[in-house]
């Protein structure tokens, strides 16, 4: 992902997702990761289920000042 703005904690990502489930980590570790329980947008918690997700082409906004995260569809 791709910190959008310097000096916060936003990150976006554009992405080909196939349906199932996914969820956010830190530093290709699973020591810090968020999920959430809505799809398309919702917010971010620890430890919780994975989020459930349809197929298609998405721009992927994780956003760690809010807590939240966004799967905007790309058409």
């Amino acid at each position: 992902m791709n910190l959008t703005k310097k000096g916060k904690n936003k990150w976006e990502l554009k992405a080909q997702l196939q349906s199932g489930e996914v969820k956010f980590r830190a530093n290709n570790n699973w020591e810090n990761n968020w999920r959430g329980n809505d799809f398309p947008n919702g917010s971010l918690v620890i430890n919780d289920p994975n989020i459930k997700v349809d197929s298609g082409q998405y721009n992927i906004v994780f956003d760690l000042d809010e807590m939240t995260y966004q799967f905007l569809k790309l058409e």
